[in-house]
């Protein structure tokens, strides 16, 4: 019998962590998704998940999912704009308080929808990230959000 190199996880006790693993909410072993039959995909959906020992031991214990968003509550949620600047603050439903929308961030515009960085402005180029030292700490140009940006541009110039 070989002695493996790392600690081992899951039902198949493989030491390999290069795929999709899960957690097991109860005992916080480890899982392949393939060994326990969860994808990637799946396991976005759920929020607390037990592993099949776990749940043998204890009956109770039930693999609880997130409630799935459809089109008619976004767009309940989504108050209709009265053309202001301000963000308007959104509600966590969990915990009954009000969460704030950056000031610097209208979050409609395409630089406030983009995700990535451009890896070419010098913005990107000074990032940890891209080999850059971190000085200037500015996110990519094409991040920066359009309104917001004019917004402020335009209340510094008339003040």
């Amino acid at each position: 019998m070989k002695n493996p190199k790392g600690p081992t996880y899951c039902i198949c006790q493989k030491a390999d962590i290069n795929c999709f693993m899960i957690g097991c909410d109860c005992c916080s072993e480890w899982f392949h998704g393939d060994c326990v039959g969860v994808s990637e995909k799946a396991a976005k959906s759920i929020r607390v998940w037990y592993c099949p020992s776990c749940r043998d031991k204890d009956s109770s214990l039930e693999i609880k999912y997130r409630p799935k968003k459809t089109k008619e509550k976004e767009s309940e949620e989504k108050p209709e704009g009265d053309g202001s600047s301000t963000p308007q603050p959104k509600i966590d439903r969990r915990r009954g308080s009000q969460i704030k929308r950056s000031a610097r961030m209208c979050g409609e515009c395409e630089a406030c929808l983009r995700t990535e960085d451009c890896a070419q402005c010098d913005f990107c180029k000074d990032m940890k990230k891209f080999g850059g030292p971190n000085k200037i700490r500015q996110k990519c140009r094409l991040r920066q959000c359009e309104v917001r940006a004019r917004v402020s541009q335009l209340y510094k110039e008339n003040n």
